[in-house]
């Protein structure tokens, strides 16, 4: 959305009005928004903007519209996903525990600045996801300890800043139940604190049965957190 609103695009309402998108949405019945933010973007339409600043200023816009916020971090200066997980540039010749200050510093000064701009996210994702770690490689799965390291001072400071504010996990394709598992097995067992398990999945129609058949494995197996799912076509 601010990437197009860059670039001079707008919204009408189905009466062909000029109106805030957050508003029109609202009218059709959305509560909540995701927002994702990364480190050090640059202004590219497509896989730029989401500064912290960028991201803070339209959770205001959210709040104003009536609108709960989850607040997204990627941990990266653009898209990470479930085959992707870069550091951003500023973190890539870091020791792994340099990393981990940095991630201290930079989770703690995200969250502020929200707070400053007087909203309260209703949720915090930690990383998008991330069966794979994050911040690869210091982050990566096959170093748990440093996996988790990173995503447990993560929680810590969303926790310091917004107490009340559940902190989710976020893997994809719940499809792949062992993907998923194996990521939050090393994440548990290496002492990683969670409130939500947050799950994306891009399967076919027809593959929702299975889809929620693992989600319900995946919420048996890690104590009583939610699972939440998101799917879409591609």
């Amino acid at each position: 959305m601010p990437q197009m609103e860059a670039n001079g695009y707008y919204w009408n309402n189905s009466a062909g009005q000029r109106q805030d998108l957050f508003a029109i949405l609202k009218g059709y019945g959305i509560t909540a928004i995701s927002l994702r933010t990364w480190v050090n973007p640059s202004d590219d339409p497509a896989n730029g903007h989401c500064s912290i600043e960028e991201t803070a200023q339209m959770a205001v816009r959210c709040k104003n519209a009536g609108l709960q916020v989850l607040l997204g971090f990627h941990f990266g200066d653009t898209w990470n996903s479930v085959g992707l997980q870069n550091p951003p540039a500023a973190w890539a010749g870091m020791s792994y525990s340099q990393m981990l200050g940095a991630m201290y510093d930079y989770v703690h000064h995200s969250c502020n600045v929200i707070k400053y701009y007087g909203v309260t996210p209703a949720w915090v994702k930690i990383g998008n996801e991330t069966n794979s770690g994050i911040c690869r490689p210091a982050g990566s799965i096959s170093r748990p300890a440093q996996m988790t390291g990173l995503l447990k001072a993560a929680y810590e400071m969303s926790k310091h800043v917004f107490p009340a504010t559940p902190v989710m996990v976020h893997a994809a394709q719940p499809q792949n139940l062992a993907s998923v598992q194996n990521f939050l097995n090393a994440y548990r067992d290496n002492g990683g604190q969670w409130d939500i398990t947050g799950l994306s999945s891009y399967a076919q129609g027809g593959n929702v049965p299975a889809v929620l058949a693992n989600m319900r494995t995946i919420q048996s197996g890690y104590g009583n957190r939610s699972c939440r799912s998101s799917t879409a076509g591609r």
